[in-house]
């Protein structure tokens, strides 16, 4: 294990938001289906992206509202046994979201650990393979900064196409921090992710990786605001560098 930093990816899975009532349809998010929907999806296309990294040593906190059903809880559970890098987390709602991360990431981190990388993705959403080797490739020992895939892949589930996308601050941003026990730890939720180029400050510096497409955003209906804004490609071989097999349509 790199003692310098240790990496965790962060994903809100279904925690209660009072912003978040219904999807770009108007329809309720958080309900039974929405939410079995959202695990089909992480374990068509989320799952297997993390699973095939060409690098492992990182950690992955989920976080799960406290009123989750017992049906995704247990498969929650069989996730978690087969994948001993994943933790699943029970919270009571985004008031509590912050301070949880923290103390989760508090509790896990080895003792001599100087620097922490944690990185956003959504659970409806994937990385390439090389992405998570790409992210810890720009650790350098900076004090605090952004590490940002520019270029990305969506995908429309819909009509099952896909398309270039370039965000200078998307929601599979990272940070790099310098730990200090007399301060505690940000981690990339500290700000959200479109404000790390929007609202810049002097705390952080930002770096853009670009090259190929490292994330993949799925598109579909039950999107609370994701919309197409890229240009169209040719699908063939995509969803192979993503490690996704099936159609998800």
């Amino acid at each position: 294990m790199n003692l310098d930093f240790e990496h965790f990816l962060i994903t809100r899975f279904n925690v209660k938001n009072t912003k978040w009532k219904a999807d770009k349809r108007g329809v309720t998010v958080r309900d039974g289906l929405w939410t079995s929907k959202r695990m089909q999806l992480f374990e068509s296309i989320c799952l297997p992206s993390i699973q095939h990294q060409s690098v492992q040593g990182f950690k992955w906190l989920i976080y799960l509202d406290c009123d989750t059903n017992d049906e995704i809880r247990n498969r929650m559970v069989h996730i978690q046994s087969a994948n001993p890098f994943i933790f699943p987390k029970y919270i009571e709602g985004m008031d509590v979201f912050i301070d949880s991360v923290r103390e989760d990431i508090g509790e896990l981190l080895q003792p001599r650990t100087k620097y922490l990388i944690t990185t956003r993705i959504d659970n409806d959403d994937a990385f390439h393979q090389q992405a998570i080797a790409n992210i810890q490739s720009g650790f350098n020992g900076q004090k605090l900064e952004v590490i940002n895939l520019l270029e990305g892949v969506q995908w429309d589930l819909n009509e099952d196409n896909f398309y270039y996308a370039f965000n200078e601050s998307n929601p599979f941003v990272s940070l790099i921090e310098q730990l200090n026990e007399n301060v505690p730890l940000k981690s990339v939720f500290y700000k959200e992710h479109r404000h790390y180029a929007e609202k810049p400050d002097e705390n952080f510096t930002m770096k853009q990786f670009c090259g190929e497409p490292m994330w993949l955003q799925v598109i579909h209906n039950s999107n609370i605001s994701n919309e197409i804004d890229g240009h169209p490609i040719l699908k063939d071989g995509v969803l192979e560098l993503f490690n996704i097999k099936i159609d998800c349509n």
